[in-house]
Parts: C-alpha cells; structure tokens; sequence
C-alpha cells in the first residue's frame, strides 16, 4: 500500500513539473511543433518516465533533468532570436515547392516530397488544380502555406472598392451556465447589463444557458442547454 502510495505521489510531482516546464517554454512548443520542438517533446516524456518506471531512481534526478532541459530549451530560443543562422540550423528553412506556377522538382526530390503528398495537401488548403497555384512554401513546422494566381484568390472589399467595418474579437460570457463576468467586461457589459440582455432574448436563468457569445459584430448570441428546454 505504502509502495503505492509512493508511486502515486511521484507521479503527482512529475505530472507538475512536466507541466510547469512545458508552460513556461511558451505556447510555440504546443502550436508549431517544428523538429526542435518535437525532440523536446520525446525527451520530456522519456525524462519523466524513466523515475515513474524505477521507483528506486531519486525523483530529484528526474526534475533536475526536467530544469536543465528548460535552462537549455530557453537559452537556444534566446540564442536563436539573436542568430538567424543557429536558427536556421535548429528549425530549418522553408521551401518553395511550387514557384511561379511551376512545380520545382528538385526540390521535391531534395526533400523527399512525392507529387502525391503535394497534392494531398494542396486539396487540403482547398487548391484541386495545380493551375490555380501561384506558390507554395512547405513550412518549417511541416505545414504548405498556398498563395494563389491573382484570378484564383478570393474577392476582398477591397477589390470591390468597399471598406468594412471594424469587427471586435469574440468573446464567451457565459459556458455550461456559468457566467464569466471577466470577460462580459471585456465586451463591454456589466453584469446587470448581461442580464437584461439574456431577459430580452428570453432567458432568465443563466443557469440554464449552455454558451452565450457576444460575436464580431457586437450581438449576443445565446443556445440553451438540451436538458433546460
């Protein structure tokens, strides 16, 4: 039981640590992905793993291992804002697969690139035809960035000669029936003007509201739970 006990905890603490260290390495470790970023991600996982497999490991040898990977984690994101050449040499550089129309077959040949994964992925970004390509650029993280020929891309206002209006960020005031009042702030409401608001589209107890948003466009909108109706 105690033996248990011991695992339990030392999993607590690893979990944590894992965490802390992964949140403090900043959301590009989580959003990119990129070959750097994915060979933190393994030795993390083995780091963490190798003292939650051998109970007879200190677990201070485990996060002594986990702050020497941060300290080394940050000092090359430092170095390499510093140097675009290490930073060429940690992420590498993208590629233009398609240039001016044309596919560049050394390229593709030079980064092991069928026409059968390029195309895939071009129907992915929403481009059937290689006629409607302009560019492509395979990213560092792995993901094609497609630029269109001028008559493929889409109509803008601009090219209508029209000016939009400003659009806010969306914004949840309410989840699952819980009211964020932060961020009903940051959309410029009040709790009492919320309410009244909620009253006025017919619904008074917020208890009940599964999502309320107020959107682009500064309108509230409202979906009731399934179980309320």
């Amino acid at each position: 039981m105690i033996a248990l006990l011991v695992v339990a905890i030392r999993t607590f603490i690893l979990y944590l640590s894992a965490i802390i260290v992964v949140r403090i390495m900043g959301k590009r470790q989580l959003g990119e992905l990129q070959p750097y970023d994915l060979v933190i991600a393994i030795v993390i996982a083995e780091i963490v793993a190798i003292p939650l497999g051998d109970t007879g490991i200190p677990l201070l040898h485990g996060i002594i291992a986990l702050l020497v990977l941060l300290a080394t984690e940050v000092a090359f994101s430092l170095l390499s804002m510093r140097s675009e050449r290490l930073q060429r040499w940690i992420s590498g550089t993208p590629s233009l697969l398609i240039r001016n129309g044309r596919v560049d077959e050394r390229e593709l040949r030079r980064l092991r690139v069928n026409v059968n994964d390029l195309m895939e992925q071009l129907r992915g970004s929403g481009y059937l035809n290689l006629s409607d390509v302009a560019y492509a650029i395979l990213e560092t993280n792995g993901k094609l960035s497609v630029i269109p020929t001028p008559e493929h891309r889409q109509v803008t206002p601009e090219d209508l000669g029209h000016s939009p209006p400003d659009q806010q960020l969306p914004v949840t005031v309410i989840c699952d029936g819980i009211a964020n009042l932060e961020n009903a702030t940051f959309a410029g409401l009040t709790e009492v003007e919320l309410a009244n608001k909620l009253r006025d589209l017919g619904h008074k107890d917020v208890s009940k509201v599964f999502i309320a948003q107020v959107d682009s466009r500064g309108d509230l909108f409202v979906q009731q739970k399934e179980t309320a109706r």
